[in-house]
């Protein structure tokens, strides 16, 4: 059961890359596109063309980190965009972290706290056999294997994220972590851009999953497309994700 966590997580991914629709590639650059758009927009403090922020799961002990990231993204992005950020937490904020966070930023920042009942076990799984099966993967040498927190984050991002208040008034977000890197600058408003393309899901980097991690997951996603064919939207999806038409 243990192993649940992170295959949801990894199901959510697998499933939007098969089913988000791409209607038309874009016709345009970023920058035509955007050209358009009062630079006044973005100042601090105003409303932006769209509604989105930087959503952070982080913790207190990771504020050097996230202060490294944030320095990143500031250079790089968001001095010209002052999008705001909305830190995460499965317990209180400190006061350090966010009086040195909000310090990184002209935008504006808030910080929430995870409800108990997105973090933690569903009164369905058996506790005693999810230990056990912690136990067999670190003898097996799997990632993050004895960590219960990693499965609680793996949960929150495959679905209960959205649902925290902090994010209600969004129609989009970027995920950021702790000492990201950002090595070249981003000139335009890739939100404003996603939304006038109609695109929903972006990522810059698809790696291959290790396979003792995630014993059943093809096989969920085979059963779940069998059983609801009709939210595979393109063939695409299924050439980008299996070279054999799906058997493997």
């Amino acid at each position: 059961m243990a192993r649940v966590f992170v295959i949801i997580n990894l199901v959510v991914g697998l499933l939007l890359a098969l089913c988000l629709r791409h209607e038309t590639a874009p016709q345009a650059e970023p920058e035509q596109l955007l050209a358009s758009v009062d630079a006044n927009a973005y100042a601090p403090g105003v409303a932006k063309p769209v509604r989105a922020a930087f959503v952070v799961l982080v913790r207190n002990s990771e504020l050097a980190g996230m202060k490294r990231a944030m320095r990143q993204i500031e250079d790089r992005f968001n001095q010209k965009f002052n999008y705001p950020y909305v830190f995460l937490n499965d317990v209180d904020f400190t006061p350090e972290f966010m009086t040195e966070t909000a310090a990184m930023t002209h935008a504006n920042v808030s910080f929430g706290k995870i409800p108990h009942a997105h973090w933690s076990y569903p009164e369905w799984i058996n506790q005693t056999y999810a230990h056990e099966c912690r136990q067999r993967m670190h003898k097996q040498g799997v990632f993050y294997a004895l960590s219960e927190s990693y499965r609680h984050m793996c949960r929150f991002n495959s679905g209960f994220f959205f649902r925290h208040e902090l994010l209600q008034d969004l129609d989009y977000y970027w995920r950021i972590e702790p000492d990201v890197e950002y090595s070249c600058d981003i000139d335009y408003d890739p939100f404003l851009f996603m939304q006038r393309q109609g695109i929903k899901y972006g990522y810059t980097i698809a790696l291959h999953e290790y396979p003792e991690t995630v014993p059943t997951l093809w096989s969920t996603v085979k059963a779940h497309i069998a059983a609801a064919p009709e939210f595979v939207r393109h063939a695409a999806g299924m050439r980008w994700l299996s070279a054999d038409g799906g058997a493997t």
